[in-house]
């Protein structure tokens, strides 16, 4: 059309130069020929001659306009064939790429109806393109999602814009989830004639990515309540997550540190610490038992620490974990733990009796000495073998009935044994305390053994002592008795003899119960 306007504005315009210029010529020319000359037979030659210049002269203008607008037309011919060509190029280009694109490409009418279905979309479909292109997606899906694909094609024709979402549909194989680009199409005076789609199946990358964003929760809950103090760091020591463990430990506020760098949260982190970060991101795995951190503020941690690389799934480093545990309270308790068996066992060394730990068949188990002269055996004979191996009999059997009573009631005191030392026969007094049970272990029993020879001997000596006081305060009391009777004869006979008895003995009843002299 605009090409039919452009050759009528040429003719136009050809028609009016040469109209034109022979009315000008005609007005012009005959006043000249009249002012020139005046001869009738001279005019008429002239103007034969001025009619034969105008006839030259204008079959040359004219020559000259056709030639430009031909030359005109031939070009904007030549441009339109071209124009042909290319979009005919264009339009086997756009036929070969729909033909073997593994994509779903359509085109709709107004009315929904399929124009334009591609290979990739009849196979999708399970039907060939002929049976497709006439018809709706009312003929092929259920009404459902029928009716959600015509209401984005009323939207499309409404609006006029081009819209991308997923879909999924039920296909000849199988349920199936599309990324989907629509869009208006348009004819050459840009008026919307229906809808074209682009389809693209993502169900294999959407079941990956949806189980990518499955593990990513995982590992984010799994990180998140891990009872252990637990960071994940990109390379650039930011933080992918963090565990309320790790929160809790290091005082850090809940979800204010994911994205931040390690080292604007913790600003008190030195160059020894980053280097290490720097060898874990290199891909060295780091830990140390005991590290001790001096916070910001202040205070003092110790921790029990490890660090080691997480692998992109293309097997490059992606980041550092670092693994934390607060040992402090532990360590105080250790230490306390420590000094106060330091002081145990400074006391037992300090102590004299002698310490074992026996079984339930009197088998010894450890021993404590600090003079091993007072021992049956030395420590190495001992250990690993029982009262009855190394003991005298009444001994052995003294200690078992030791352990079998401390066994029923917890405990048991001041049972007596002899040994025959080197230093001679030593006597000890033996207390036993049942040890508290242990899974998988029989009873345990502990044993002092306090040599009681001195003892034994001072008690032997003052029983000995204690006798011979006996025997002679018996015998001082009864010569008193043999005295006081005597007394009591010379008494009576000088009563009997109207005397005075010569001794007091007020203090002694008579046989009648009253004090003597008192008769």
């Amino acid at each position: 059309m605009s090409d039919g306007r452009d050759t009528q504005r040429s003719a136009l315009v050809v028609a009016l130069v040469y109209a034109v210029t022979g009315c000008l010529w005609i007005l012009f020319s005959d006043k000249v020929v009249e002012w020139l000359f005046s001869d009738p037979d001279a005019i008429i030659r002239a103007s034969m001659l001025k009619g034969w210049f105008y006839v030259a002269a204008t079959s040359l203008l004219l020559f000259f306009l056709v030639e430009h607008y031909l030359g005109a037309l031939h070009a904007s011919l030549r441009r339109e064939v071209d124009n042909l060509l290319e979009r005919q190029r264009t339009h086997e280009l756009l036929a070969a790429i729909t033909e073997h694109s593994e994509d779903a490409i359509f085109a709709k009418d107004l009315q929904g109806r399929y124009r334009l279905f591609n290979p990739a979309a009849s196979r999708f479909l399970g039907k060939p393109t002929g049976e497709v292109l006439g018809r709706d997606e009312r003929d092929f899906f259920p009404l459902e999602q029928a009716a959600m694909l015509r209401e984005i094609a009323a939207r499309i024709i409404a609006s006029g814009s081009i819209e991308t979402s997923e879909e999924t549909l039920d296909t000849a194989l199988g349920q199936r989830t599309f990324l989907a680009t629509r869009g208006p199409l348009r004819d050459a005076g840009q008026q919307i004639i229906g809808t074209f789609g682009i389809s693209r199946d993502i169900t294999a990358s959407k079941e990956a990515r949806d189980a990518l964003l499955e593990s990513a929760v995982r590992l984010r809950l799994l990180v998140e309540h891990s009872p252990a103090a637990l960071a994940m760091f990109d390379r650039e020591m930011r933080y992918l997550a963090a565990s309320n463990r790790w929160l809790k430990d290091f005082a850090l506020p809940a979800g204010g540190i994911i994205g931040r760098s390690h080292y604007e949260v913790f600003p008190e982190i030195g160059e020894d610490l980053k280097e290490l970060h720097r060898r874990g991101l290199a891909g060295e795995t780091l830990g140390h038992e005991a590290d001790r951190f001096e916070r910001a503020d202040g205070s003092v941690l110790w921790l029990r620490w490890e660090l080691r690389p997480w692998l992109l799934p293309d097997g490059k480093i992606g980041g550092i974990v670092i693994f934390s545990e607060d040992i402090s309270r532990r360590r105080e308790a250790e230490r306390a733990r420590q000094q106060l068996a330091d002081d145990l066992g400074a006391t037992l060394r300090a102590i004299p009796d002698l310490l074992f730990e026996l079984d339930a068949d009197g088998r010894y188990l450890k021993v404590m000495a600090s003079h091993e002269a007072h021992l049956a055996a030395p420590v190495d004979q001992l250990l690993g073998r029982t009262v009855t191996d190394v003991l005298p009999p009444d001994a052995a059997a003294t200690m078992l009935a030791a352990l079998a009573a401390a066994s029923r009631n917890g405990s048991d005191y001041g049972r007596t044994i002899m040994l025959p030392l080197a230093a001679g026969p030593s006597h000890f007094e033996i207390s036993v305390a049942r040890k508290p049970m242990v899974s998988g272990q029989g009873e345990r029993f502990i044993v002092l053994s306090r040599d009681i020879t001195a003892r034994k001997l001072a008690e032997d000596q003052l029983r000995q002592r204690n006798a011979e006081l006996e025997r002679f305060n018996r015998a001082t009391i009864g010569r008193e008795l043999d005295m006081l009777e005597m007394k009591k004869t010379i008494n009576a006979l000088s009563r009997e003899l109207s005397r005075e008895p010569p001794y007091p003995l007020a203090f002694l009843p008579d046989e009648d119960g009253a004090p003597e002299g008192r008769r």
